[in-house]
């Protein structure tokens, strides 16, 4: 009769012992492009400062240094280039010859309807992941968010802010998800 408490008090407190750290994640060096697709024919610009913040640390989490590119550098450059393959290899030829992998996440946020009195917006993303190996050929995912936001002067950044949390998610879940494969 004792012998099954025994086990069962063992595993117990082995159950509750110290845990091993996690192995340490490898760190790939990145290049980010957080852009902002604006409703108005002008350039895209750089996403709203916590919305990138939070990409650049949902990267981080799975194994990517990545170094944010400045507006001013893609914006003219991926106005004329509406399709990802184009962006990505432009921005393959900006980088060089040791260029490292590539994450462009473009956000386009829509008025979508007024409903009980909140304003819902959806901010359609496309996250493009390329390889310095195939840079012509990138992995493109396209998801949408809803969100609602409650004053009317809110327009796409506060609806790409509210968006973040999501964005995040799903760029640390579709890059983890590549990198594995890699």
């Amino acid at each position: 009769m004792r012998r099954p408490l025994f086990v069962l008090g063992l595993l117990a407190a082995l159950g509750c012992g110290p845990k091993a750290p996690p192995p340490p994640v490898a760190v790939q060096p990145a290049l980010l492009v957080a852009a902002l697709e604006p409703l108005a024919d002008a350039p895209p610009r750089a996403l709203p400062p916590g919305a990138e913040a939070r990409v650049l640390a949902a990267l981080r989490g799975v194994g990517l240094d990545a170094t944010a590119v400045p507006a001013a550098d893609f914006g003219p450059a991926f106005q004329s280039r509406r399709t990802p393959e184009h962006r990505s290899a432009w921005l393959r030829t900006q980088a060089g010859d040791g260029a490292p992998l590539l994450v462009i996440v473009a956000a386009e946020a829509h008025f979508y309807s007024q409903i009980e009195g909140r304003l819902r917006w959806t901010v359609a993303v496309d996250l493009l992941l390329a390889t310095p190996g195939a840079p012509e050929r990138p992995v493109v995912h396209h998801f949408e968010v809803p969100v609602f936001l409650q004053f009317l002067h809110e327009k796409e950044d506060a609806a790409v802010e509210a968006a973040a949390p999501v964005i995040a998610r799903q760029v640390a879940s579709h890059a983890g998800a590549w990198l594995g494969g890699l």
